[in-house]
């Protein structure tokens, strides 16, 4: 399938040159940065594939989780009254950006995920305690998984990942070129990903940039960008 390949500002559009389909449903994936409350499901057993229990394996942390929730949140990093940009982009379109673990929801986003479990982060998806919750490149497979190994091609997915990366790498890394080259392989992973959600039938895809203007996950972003313009032909 030949693609279009747009850069934004901190974004880059993946698209089919022949797409017309109108949207009839948002999907995300990744971390904190598009997640629109999977935690006040996973507080209640609702886990989506995962494995149960997939609250964040530290007690303190979700009773916060829970508290910010009782007091009108989403568990999500936004105070109460106050929407995700994976929300308000879904409302754009007239759609909603529901988690994965509510029901109706297509949001599979996670904080504290990471791109992918690799050897190199012990084989863990996210920063939480709980190592049983799936990266980014996990919740694209589960989403596959559940809907016969095929996308929605009518769908506009969101994909945001990587800040957590830089965060483990600054952690665990105590090099520059170790933690570049961890940070390569992680993008290297979220690509693929991006690509086989592309090949089973994707064509509207969102893919977001790390902000700010730090070494690191501007290295990231580069990272990512360039292995998406090689596997689109770009």
């Amino acid at each position: 399938m030949k693609l279009k390949l747009v850069v934004l500002a901190l974004g880059i559009v993946w698209a089919s040159q022949a797409a017309a389909d109108p949207i009839n449903q948002f999907i995300s994936f990744g971390d904190s940065s598009v997640d629109s409350g999977w935690w006040s499901g996973a507080l209640q057993g609702q886990c989506d594939g995962a494995p149960t229990l997939c609250t964040t394996g530290n007690a303190t942390k979700d009773t916060r989780i829970a508290n910010a929730i009782a007091n009108g949140g989403t568990g999500a990093p936004v105070g109460a009254g106050f929407m995700m940009n994976s929300q308000i982009l879904a409302g754009d379109f007239g759609l909603t950006a529901l988690p994965a673990n509510q029901p109706g929801g297509t949001n599979y986003a996670i904080s504290g995920a990471l791109s992918a479990a690799t050897a190199a982060n012990g084989n863990i998806g996210n920063l939480n305690q709980n190592t049983t919750l799936p990266s980014t490149v996990q919740q694209m497979a589960n989403y596959l998984a559940s809907h016969g190994g095929a996308a929605n091609s009518q769908a506009l997915y969101l994909i945001s990942s990587g800040g957590n990366d830089v965060t483990f790498a600054l952690d665990n890394f105590s090099t520059l070129s170790s933690r570049e080259t961890y940070l390569a392989n992680q993008a290297q992973a979220l690509a693929n990903a991006i690509r086989n959600i592309q090949v089973t039938g994707a064509q509207h895809i969102l893919v977001n940039g790390l902000g700010g203007s730090g070494t690191l996950p501007t290295f990231y972003t580069q990272a990512l960008f360039s292995d998406l313009s090689a596997l689109a032909g770009c």
